[in-house]
């Protein structure tokens, strides 16, 4: 039997429909926005969309991975040479990009609202996805983490872990969510729904890569060696505590570190999570925010557009009123600090004084909805089928 749904109050179809319209009116307004700060070369814009398609000079007979460098995951790759087709120039790029990011963010929006009822209002009109819905394809990952999630409380595995191998191949964080489901479905004696579920997510990803590796290995491997060389980025907790230590923040040694440790931090992390869903402290849900939460902030490179993956979570299990204003108002400081700074609005040494304390902010209240996850909630596993039968 799936979970319970945590709604907050029903909604009725008309105000599904309302919720969907107030998305596709904020984010048709704020792609528009987008398009008139981005000037013909694509050097000045908010989105990294047009910096893409300048630097890395993809187009008809220069494919990412096989004949051009790419630094994500390759359906993001496909994603990003299917829109230069359709429209090759730097604000091209952004409206067909922007027109694909909002028809997901409305399939989004529709899934929330069935699932979690009023609350999904966070998602439709949401201040984070207002600031970062076009700077890259995150919402189409997030489509995918939330419709796995939906999948998986109905019991279709097999498409669950389809669609965490298809988030995987557009942003790399839906993976971290498999481990905890397949736990899930172990500790009810479901053998058979954790193997299809983590078979087809592992499959899927694979059979999204090989193509790429097998045609060119050293263009396909690009994408990993391009992050393996990044430090600590300004925005991640990791960079802060580095500092703080007096350890290498800069060069290969600082490369080396940052890599070590957050690889050894995000793996501890997710077995953790995996490990208390397998003993039933855990459901679907709140194993999902744990496990992106774990992802993040153990993380060596944060982006203010991952905070889009917890305006999702934040509906599915939602936080408080007061929290979540918390984190919308962290959110907005963070945007008007680091894109400040880009366009000569902000000088360094604001940004230096104020970001770390914003970053503070933002990771206080996800640190502390992932405590309450494990702590507050009221779920208790149920008994194995076998078990239930015998009982008279």
């Amino acid at each position: 039997m799936a979970a319970a749904p945590f709604t907050s109050s029903p909604v009725t179809p008309a105000t599904v429909r309302r919720m969907v319209v107030a998305n596709l009116v904020l984010l048709a307004v704020c792609l528009a926005v987008q398009v008139v700060m981005t000037n013909h070369s694509g050097r000045s814009s908010l989105s990294d969309l047009p910096h893409l398609f300048r630097m890395r000079h993809i187009g008809p007979g220069a494919i990412p991975y096989l004949d051009r460098p790419f630094e994500y995951p390759v359906a993001a790759g496909m994603l990003f040479y299917a829109a230069v087709a359709v429209a090759p120039s730097p604000a091209g790029v952004l409206v067909a990009m922007g027109i694909l990011t909002i028809v997901a963010s409305a399939g989004v929006t529709v899934l929330l609202a069935r699932q979690c009822g009023s609350m999904a209002w966070r998602w439709a009109v949401g201040l984070p996805v207002a600031l970062y819905a076009f700077q890259n394809w995150d919402v189409l990952a997030i489509l995918a983490l939330v419709a796995a999630v939906v999948a998986f409380e109905r019991r279709r595995d097999a498409l669950a872990g389809a669609l965490l191998g298809l988030g995987t191949l557009v942003k790399l964080f839906p993976m971290v969510v498999a481990p905890p489901l397949v736990a899930y479905r172990l500790a009810r004696g479901d053998r058979r729904g954790a193997l299809r579920l983590g078979l087809s997510a592992v499959a899927v990803v694979l059979v999204g890569n090989l193509p790429f590796a097998i045609g060119n290995p050293s263009g396909w491997w690009w994408q990993v060696s391009f992050q393996g060389h990044r430090a600590a980025t300004w925005g991640s907790l990791s960079m802060y505590v580095y500092k703080l230590l007096g350890l290498p923040m800069r060069g290969a040694a600082a490369a080396h570190l940052a890599n070590g440790v957050s690889l050894m931090a995000v793996g501890v992390g997710v077995l953790i999570v995996t490990l208390l869903t397998f003993r039933g402290r855990l459901d679907p849900r709140r194993a999902a925010l744990l496990a992106v939460a774990v992802f993040v902030l153990a993380n060596k490179v944060y982006s203010p557009t991952y905070d889009l993956w917890f305006v999702a979570l934040f509906v599915l299990v939602p936080i408080p009123r007061r929290w979540w204003i918390a984190f919308c108002t962290a959110d907005a400081v963070v945007f008007f600090l680091v894109y400040g700074y880009f366009h000569g609005v902000v000088g360094r040494p604001v940004l230096g004084a104020l970001l770390p304390i914003a970053v503070g902010a933002r990771a206080i209240v996800i640190v502390s909805s992932a405590l309450r996850t494990v702590k507050w909630h009221s779920w208790r596993p149920e008994r194995p089928r076998a078990e239930a039968a015998l009982t008279v």
